[in-house]
């Protein structure tokens, strides 16, 4: 994964955000070197309840599972990990880690810890996921400057869209897919109404520094990293501008995300190697997940928001 200082350099223009749209499928990609300043992740925790908290490690190739509520460490999978950016579950549980060492999202059956199936169709870069509440699966690439949408089961590109490097993508209860892109002067967040098919997205009026991670809570506000002003910012609709911030005294917020109750944010702060819970919405902490060498993504087993 690039660096995100000399990520903006590179040029996207309005009309390829708005246009760039491909129902075709690509051949295997090629593995990328991933920095140490522009990795991703997403992270979540269900409130009190039983269940675990999957946290991927790129230093260890790992995705480490911790208890739900008390917060320990109660074990590991390491098969179909390759230095994993991030990653998520979808409402029946299952798993999926985006790997950059392979170029691929990998899926996981709910408790298992084999991979049950491979995304990498049209990947070069895959630095996030997540999956909507008909099962399918979309994968941002960053590098490849689009957002991916797949079946579930099916490494077969559906529908394709390029605004420029994405690094955080989200989906709300109607269906509508938020993409977080990074290009000069300001990151931007675009929304493609109804999905990504026909690529009809609308650029939204709120602005930032250099966007990581996005996350939707119940109310339909964004909740977005912003990595350079060292800030998680609470947007409003109809997204105009930053409605708050939430939390303070963060250096890299890269990637977030809500357990499915609203009442726990997680968020990692990579430049302090931190994997942090905290309390949503005052941002207040609750803890910091502990024996983790360089988290860089985590979902709680019953994370699903739509």
């Amino acid at each position: 994964m690039p660096n995100k200082k000399t990520a903006l350099a590179l040029s996207f223009s309005a009309v390829a955000l708005l246009g760039g749209c491909s129902a075709s499928s690509g051949s295997g990609a090629v593995p990328l070197s991933m920095s140490s300043m522009e990795r991703s992740w997403r992270v979540g925790a269900d409130s009190g309840s039983a269940g675990s908290v999957y946290v991927t490690d790129t230093a260890s190739d790992t995705v480490d599972t911790f208890a739900n509520g008390t917060w320990s460490q109660t074990g590991d999978i390491s098969k179909g990990v390759s230095a994993p950016n991030a990653d998520n579950v979808d409402a029946k549980g299952n798993l999926y880690v985006a790997n950059e060492g392979t170029a691929n999202i990998v899926e996981y059956k709910a408790g298992g810890t084999s991979p049950s199936f491979y995304y990498k169709s049209h990947m070069t870069n895959p630095v996030n996921v997540t999956i909507d509440s008909k099962g399918n699966v979309y994968e941002a690439d960053y590098n490849g400057g689009y957002v991916n949408e797949y079946a579930q089961g099916k490494d077969t590109v559906l529908y394709s869209c390029a605004p420029g490097p994405v690094e955080g993508v989200a989906i709300d209860t109607s269906g509508d897919v938020f993409v977080a892109y990074n290009v000069k002067p300001k990151a931007q967040i675009v929304e493609y109404k109804g999905g990504l098919s026909g690529c009809k997205g609308t650029v939204l009026g709120a602005e930032f520094d250099f966007v990581g991670g996005i996350a939707l809570d119940k109310d339909a506000n964004l909740i977005v990293c912003d990595q350079d002003a060292g800030k998680v910012d609470l947007v409003k609709p109809p997204y105009a501008k930053v409605s708050r911030g939430i939390g303070k005294g963060f250096k890299d917020p890269l990637h977030v995300t809500l357990n499915a109750a609203n009442t726990y944010l997680f968020l990692i702060d990579y430049a302090r190697s931190e994997a942090l819970v905290l309390n949503y919405p005052s941002g207040s902490e609750v803890t910091k997940l502990a024996g983790l060498t360089s988290p860089t993504g985590a979902v709680d087993s019953s994370n699903a928001v739509y």
